[in-house]
């Protein structure tokens, strides 16, 4: 008892927990007004050295924070029970991450991305861009350039509207072909190149151009999120990082779902089974997390499949306010069917949703009596019953005429 008790405790104050790890302590000033919607949104932020030793994610198999941020790029080592395989579990378990690197990169975050399958460049290396430069910004070797809108994934409900360019100073990556749940957020301009500042190139760089991803995102399959950037500066007052740092730690693109209804049309209660070419009402609520607070969903995209081993109807989901209903036929089939909901956008948590059902065919007592295509074999049949009761009159008068001759 004193165990589930526990586990209680740590889930509910889990729930508005996020850890910002840190190795220097002026990201608390530099960063202030990027982390500062989280707090507003009513989470409670919670800054340790990267190095600390009492530093835990889990306990029992549960996590002990909703999110995990850190901005210490050049941290080697985790402290405490924290490491890549511990980051590895609290996504799994649900957690979100978000992780900035910068112009030198640790071990420890190389390796964290590795997981996830985002690659970063080698130590030393860094973006260069000679056409975009930052002047007010730049040391000199122009590894401190703008990133413009179009260089952003077009998901505003990532990244929110980009009104204004970024600047980018920190290291490139690219992303594991095989992993195809990871995508580019933001990626450089063609004009860029990954490389060792102030050094000629000797050999093909690891990427070029638009190939060079300056920040990834991953939505996991149980909706967790993780953001990596390759760069802590990029997300320094600026509103568009303030969007992505929300969105990684959830507070943006949030879906759920309730209220689930299917029922004969003009009736309100699910029948046990239903009949072929019946027709059928399907409903359900979906609403959307924003600014904390759950809306009506105002999505016009979302589709019902009513599925058996494909989908034999498909059809657009009418929205009025947040409720999601159609009214259908049933197919001329019968069998076990499923009422589909997948939605899956970018940005969005998904929402899937099957309920199965079963489809009987007609009783005997409810076919037509009469079926007008066939009409032909109605009018056959009865010519042949009529001409075999012709024949056998005649037969039988003739025969009946031959007797009384012969007498």
């Amino acid at each position: 008892m004193k165990f589930l008790l526990s586990l209680l405790v740590i889930v509910a104050s889990a729930a508005d927990k996020l850890l910002v790890l840190y190795e220097n302590s002026r990201v608390k000033v530099t960063h202030r007004a990027t982390l500062a919607p989280l707090a507003d949104q009513g989470y409670e932020l919670v800054f340790k050295q990267a190095d600390d030793a009492s530093l835990e994610l889990t306990r029992y198999g549960v996590n002990l924070y909703k999110g995990l941020i850190v901005l210490a790029p050049s941290v080697d080592e985790f402290g405490g029970k924290i490491n890549s395989a511990a980051i590895v579990e609290f996504v799994d378990n649900g957690g979100n991450v978000f992780i900035a690197a910068g112009n030198t990169v640790g071990d420890a975050i190389r390796e964290t991305a590795a997981e996830i399958g985002v690659e970063l460049d080698e130590a030393g290396t860094q973006v260069i861009d000679h056409l975009n430069v930052n002047e007010k910004e730049d040391s000199g070797d122009h590894t401190a350039f703008l990133v413009e809108a179009k260089q952003f994934v077009p998901a505003e409900i990532i990244t929110g509207p980009v009104s204004e360019a970024l600047t980018f100073e920190g290291v490139g990556m690219k992303l594991d072909a095989a992993n195809k749940l990871v995508f580019p957020i933001a990626w450089a301009a063609p004009t860029a190149y990954s490389w060792y500042p102030n050094e000629p190139i000797s050999e093909y760089p690891m990427v070029l151009g638009k190939n060079i991803v300056l920040v990834a995102g991953l939505q996991a399959r149980n909706n967790a999120r993780v953001v990596i950037a390759g760069s802590l500066k990029m997300f320094q007052n600026s509103e568009t990082a303030t969007n992505i740092l929300l969105w990684a730690m959830k507070c943006r693109g949030v879906l759920r779902e309730s209220n689930v209804k299917h029922h004969l049309v003009g009736e309100t209660k699910s029948p046990e089974f239903y009949t072929i070419m019946e027709d059928v009402h399907y409903e359900l609520t979906v609403e959307e997390l924003v600014e904390g607070k759950w809306v009506p969903f105002q999505g016009t995209d979302m589709f019902l499949d009513f599925h058996r081993l494909d989908p034999f109807v498909r059809k657009r989901l009418q929205n009025k306010n947040g409720v999601m209903s159609v009214d259908f036929k049933l197919p001329d089939v019968y069998g076990v069917f499923q009422f589909r909901t997948n939605y899956k956008r970018l940005g969005y948590t998904e929402i899937v949703n099957h309920v199965q059902v079963s489809v009987r065919p007609l009783r005997h007592n409810q076919y037509e009596r009469f079926i007008s295509t066939a009409y032909p074999y109605y009018f056959s049949a009865f010519s042949m019953m009529a001409g075999v009761g012709l024949m056998s009159f005649v037969v039988l008068y003739h025969s009946d005429a031959q007797k009384k001759k012969t007498e």
